[in-house]
């Protein structure tokens, strides 16, 4: 059953066992056998499963266990001679504690908000200025 589940093909297993191709088949193609691969194949999933999780769980740690060294290099990295170091950095701290970044100024136009009455009297200046 290992060298099935292993891969191997029946003539590997018959040569490996001391059987023929033949009475492999036939042992591996038996209800019995079947369902004991398929039960098989159903715990080393659930192995292999539990394993990535266990894993992606260990890799989470190590980050999370690094992140207060990655956060002291960035505050670090402000004394920077690099006034783009220091930006980047600074602009990188702002936003791992949830402080949204400026608007570029280049995209954006000043807005500004008048109110009707201003409107109106602006117009009547401009119209006696010009």
């Amino acid at each position: 059953m290992d060298l099935t589940l292993r891969g191997y093909d029946r003539k590997t297993v018959a040569s490996m066992m001391g059987m023929t191709p033949q009475n492999v088949t036939l042992i591996t193609q038996s209800p019995l056998a079947q369902d004991a691969l398929a039960k098989r194949r159903r715990e080393m999933s659930k192995s292999n499963d539990e394993g990535v999780t266990m894993a992606v769980a260990n890799a989470r740690s190590m980050l999370e266990n690094a992140a207060p060294d990655a956060a002291k290099a960035h505050v670090d990295l402000l004394d920077s001679e690099d006034e783009r170091v220091r930006a980047s950095s600074a602009s990188a701290i702002l936003d791992r504690v949830g402080i949204a970044k400026a608007p570029d100024r280049q995209d954006q136009g000043v807005g500004v908000f008048i109110a009707a009455e201003n409107v109106q009297l602006l117009q009547v200046a401009l119209e006696e200025a010009g």
